[in-house]
């Protein structure tokens, strides 16, 4: 009995032996994993660091440096032991709008995509948060010309923030805003009005009128009122954002200077050049009060004066204005290259205007090679005009013929895709003969009879046949436009030195934004392959002097060869 009982005991304690062991391992494996979540804890309390720093840069206006913060927050939260959806949603959302005002709108809508589809993800559907992001999304959309798209995604979210937060909330003005922007990129301005007019409604009971959405509305309005050509009205609204910034603010505060800009411009579209002249000057004096009198915004005021004064008709006083922003501007150059552009471009104008075209052609190959080296082919028809006009008044008419011709068929190649030809920004002079009334005098005067009458006839595909005779000569007529062999030799080689200076514009800006731009290393790229990644392209130019070098060459050629299709 004893042995038994002892040898029941002996077994016991093996058992219990044996099970103390497996709970001391089962408590060192959990002491091990918490310590491995608070390890990851400090990660989580870093990104919550880190988003708060990334919202003090944010609020000052630094978003390059905040789109760094943002993208560290995201990374530290991303490797945490319990990453919160709600929170990475919301920084990719911070993420994209960063971009957005960073000008990088490819990465913009990656992100914005991605804070939507981390929404989605949440048990706990965040309904005001997910409508911002749609809000942000669709001023990105916005400024891309996906107008109906960013239509549909803002009353998508009124109707999200309207059900969460009710119809009469403060947080509503904000979207209808943007649907106002919108309306306004889609040319409804009376919808427009009606959206701005219910946003005022909500504001008026709930925000005080020095609330910055306030004036957003209220500078929106102006805009609609405008575009209505409620004139009175307008100036009046315009007027009142100048008075409430300087409320706020004081009159020589740099926040003053947007609503004056946008006074100065609403007088200047309307005509009123003696009124937008003294406007424009005090934000140069706010500016340089401020900033100092060779800071780059001072450069695109004297270029806004030289404007002003040119439709005025005061050619020396532009030309003065004009100089001053070149001068400005290009000490910006890298960077700012459409700034220096336009302000090269208008200085010539006014260099033709005094007939001094060996002065304007200096000019002329400069700002044509900044405006080449952005890719902006909107800018294209506008520098090619005027290289029409500077080559015909130095004896070189059947070059600038050539260069008229290019520029009349890009718009002959959008009316029969029926797209609007691009329209030339207000704020570049534009010579005052039509493109097409100056080609057709020029060919007419150079004996090309033909290609004169099949522009015509090409620009009017349309028209309305009055015989069947009038047809066929119309039909004959077309044949004759368009590029003969030789032309399209030389359009060939203009197109290579156009890739040429893009190519070399695309290294500056990535060499500009590499010390910016914070390493992606956050986020998942499911899709990566092990396979190399094909060359770069590079330009064979190395600066904008050899850019403009090339191009001098490229036309010496021309010249030499004296291009003719006649």
């Amino acid at each position: 009995m004893a042995t038994d009982i002892h040898g029941k005991g002996t077994i016991f304690k093996t058992i219990k032996r044996l099970v103390g062991k497996v709970m001391s391992t089962i408590n060192s494996h959990m002491v091990i994993r918490e310590k491995a979540a608070d390890a990851q804890d400090w990660k989580r309390r870093k990104a919550e660091v880190l988003w708060k720093e990334a919202v003090e840069l944010q609020n000052n206006g630094n978003f390059r440096k905040a789109l760094a913060k943002w993208a560290d927050s995201a990374k530290f939260e991303s490797e945490s032991s319990e990453p919160r959806l709600d929170l990475l949603a919301n920084v990719y959302n911070e993420i994209g709008y960063c971009n957005y005002r960073n000008r990088n709108y490819i990465q913009s809508r990656e992100y914005y995509e991605l804070s939507l589809e981390t929404y989605k993800k949440l048990s706990i559907f965040r309904g005001s948060s997910m409508a911002y992001t749609m809000n942000n999304y669709a001023l990105l959309l916005l400024e891309v010309g996906e107008e109906k798209r960013a239509e549909k995604l803002i009353k998508e979210s009124l109707k999200i923030l309207e059900k969460s937060v009710g119809v009469d909330s403060p947080l509503l003005a904000y979207i209808l805003n943007n649907m106002a922007r919108a309306y306004n990129r889609l040319q409804q301005y009376e919808e427009a009005e009606k959206i701005l007019t219910r946003a005022m409604e909500i504001e008026g009971k709930m925000m005080i009128k020095e609330s910055p959405e306030v004036l957003t509305t209220l500078e929106l309005l102006a805009v609609v009122v405008f575009q209505l050509k409620d004139y009175e009205r307008a100036e009046s609204l315009f007027l009142q954002v100048v008075t409430i910034r300087e409320e706020i603010k004081g009159k020589n505060h740099v926040n003053v200077v947007s609503g004056l800009f946008a006074l100065g411009s609403f007088y200047s579209d309307i005509g009123e050049y003696k009124k937008s002249e003294p406007v424009f000057n005090r934000c140069m004096e706010i500016l340089s009060h401020n900033y100092g009198p060779e800071h780059r915004f001072i450069g695109v005021f004297f270029n806004q004066l030289g404007w002003v004064a040119a439709r005025r008709e005061q050619v020396e006083q532009a030309d003065v204005h004009f100089q001053m922003a070149i001068t400005i501007s290009e000490k910006f150059i890298i960077k700012h290259r459409i700034e220096a552009a336009v302000c090269l471009y208008n200085s010539l104008l006014m260099d033709c205007k005094k007939d001094d075209y060996d002065k304007a052609w200096d000019k002329l190959l400069r700002s044509w090679s900044l405006f080449a080296s952005t890719g902006k082919v909107e800018y294209l028809p506008v520098i090619q005009y005027a290289v029409t006009i500077v080559l015909d008044n130095k004896n070189q008419s059947t070059l600038a013929a050539l260069f008229a011709k290019i520029t009349v068929q890009n718009i002959i190649e959008l009316l029969e895709k029926e797209q609007t030809p691009p329209s030339f920004p207000r704020w570049i002079i534009t010579p005052q003969e039509d493109i097409t009334v100056y080609l057709n005098e020029l060919l007419w005067r150079l004996g090309r009879i033909q290609e004169a009458q099949a522009m015509q006839v090409k620009l009017d595909p349309f028209r309305i046949h009055v015989t069947t005779l009038h047809a066929k000569v119309s039909n004959y007529l077309a044949d004759f436009w368009g590029l003969d062999d030789v032309e399209k030799v030389w359009e060939s080689h203009y197109i290579s030195w156009l890739i040429q200076a893009r190519l070399w514009g695309e290294g500056v800006d990535e060499e500009n934004d590499e010390a910016d731009k914070p390493k992606d290393n956050y986020k998942k790229n499911e899709d990566a392959s092990d396979e190399p990644e094909p060359p770069k392209k590079v330009s064979q130019y190395k600066s904008l002097e050899e850019v403009v070098e090339g191009l001098a060459v490229l036309l010496e050629k021309f010249r030499v060869a004296k291009v003719k299709v006649d």
